[in-house]
């Protein structure tokens, strides 16, 4: 049953990540700690590895590589300065709230109350943040998000640069898990059954999802990213009261 109920929440949150570009990550993390399985976090990493390989390659034409490739020289640092460093001594639930805040605001707000930041800097911002809080938090969705959809983005450019942004953070992840705890984290203790399985499901996920974003407009989506990330803050704002 449990097997049964991870393979539907994957293929569910891969179709709305590839309809909305963000939330399924985040919605997917959350069940696998309410499992309480072992290392949620890598498992995460390598099941999104795949959801976001196979979303880049549907929509590899819309890639904007430019920002791409900033975003990825950005976080390089991050999870070496800041995010390992600190992942044994960071208080979670403060840092969901932080986060929780910060996607209810850019949900709210005016071209997610970035526009005092030029693009460059934009993506250089998300990137860095990116790098540093993945290890620490798992999905960075929320954070990142708004730094990456300007305003010239349509709906496939703005999905596919979250989706390959995403890919590079899952890398980074699993690399730094595994030179920080000396590889258990990646290669020990997971569960070998829900990996495959969630493998499948997102697969499956993401297929369904390009078909929906094959037909919705760009207005509608920004609606639907908006909505997303207001309920993301609702969701993480209420994780964090209630830890």
């Amino acid at each position: 049953m449990q097997l049964l109920l991870f393979a539907v929440a994957a293929i569910l949150t891969a179709a709305l990540s590839t309809v909305a570009g963000l939330g399924g990550g985040m919605l997917l993390l959350g069940l696998l700690f309410a499992m309480d399985v072992a290392y949620p976090v890598p498992m995460h990493a390598a099941i999104q590895l795949v959801a976001n390989v196979t979303r880049t390659g549907s929509l590899l034409s819309h890639v904007p590589w430019k920002s791409f490739a900033l975003f990825a020289v950005a976080s390089l640092p991050g999870p070496w300065l800041v995010g390992m460093p600190l992942l044994d001594h960071l208080d979670k639930s403060a840092v969901r709230a932080v986060f929780g805040a910060f996607a209810l605001y850019a949900g709210l707000a005016p071209r997610f109350g970035l526009s005092f930041l030029g693009p460059r800097t934009s993506v250089l911002v998300g990137g860095f943040l990116g790098g540093a809080l993945g290890v620490v938090v798992g999905a960075v969705g929320p954070v990142t998000a708004p730094f990456l959809l300007r305003e010239g983005l349509d709906r496939k450019a703005s999905v596919a640069l979250l989706s390959v942004t995403a890919f590079h953070l899952h890398i980074l992840k699993l690399v730094a898990f595994h030179q920080w705890r000396g590889g258990v984290y990646v290669a020990d203790g997971l569960d070998p059954r829900l990996v495959g399985v969630g493998v499948a499901g997102v697969i499956v996920g993401v297929l369904i999802g390009r078909r929906v974003l094959d037909r919705v407009g760009d207005r509608a989506f920004r609606r639907l990213v908006r909505g997303v990330l207001v309920g993301m803050g609702v969701v993480l704002l209420a994780q964090a009261a209630w830890a």
